[in-house]
């Protein structure tokens, strides 16, 4: 098993609020009600492209077979608020 397979099939969306994995400069972060992808990787036209890409298709599969599985999936939902930031005691 790759680094990338390793890393990928420790991902389970939707699971908790912690993993996150980094790819080139791309982050996809887990949440319990979302996945979010921000950054950007070069998928280049060589091996180490072919990793990136197949690491992130799998973790996109992974995302739709756990939506896909899912009887009450509902239609919408709210757009995740971000963590607020602790009240910073010394200001």
């Amino acid at each position: 098993m790759s680094p990338n397979q390793a890393l990928t099939a420790a991902f389970v969306p939707y699971a908790d609020e912690e993993t996150a994995l980094t790819m080139d400069t791309m982050v996809i972060e887990n949440r319990l009600d979302c996945v979010t992808v921000y950054g950007s990787a070069d998928i280049t036209k060589d091996q180490q492209g072919l990793r990136i890409a197949l690491a992130l298709k799998a973790v996109l599969d992974a995302v739709v077979t756990t939506l896909q599985a899912d009887p009450d999936l509902p239609e919408h939902i709210a757009s995740p608020i971000p963590p607020t930031e602790p009240r910073d005691p010394f200001a």
